[in-house]
């Protein structure tokens, strides 16, 4: 799996996403089209994310395979 990110949010496999609660849902206007994702989104761990990220970032990377 690819995980890249920039100021409009995240992307995996290059699908962009946006992060709500402790989940990172498809952004609105895929959900429109895939209402499937409301009810069984895909999952990244914000702990991942908060604590993985920003030390990437530092490093000048901005996108990496999980």
């Amino acid at each position: 799996m690819e995980v890249s990110w920039d100021t409009n949010g995240f992307y995996i496999n290059r699908k962009h996403f946006f992060i709500q609660g402790i989940n990172i849902f498809p952004d609105k206007r895929r959900l429109e089209k895939n209402p499937r994702w409301i009810y069984n989104p895909p999952v990244v761990s914000k702990v991942f994310i908060n604590n993985l990220l920003p030390n990437l970032e530092q490093l000048g990377i901005n996108t990496i395979r999980v």
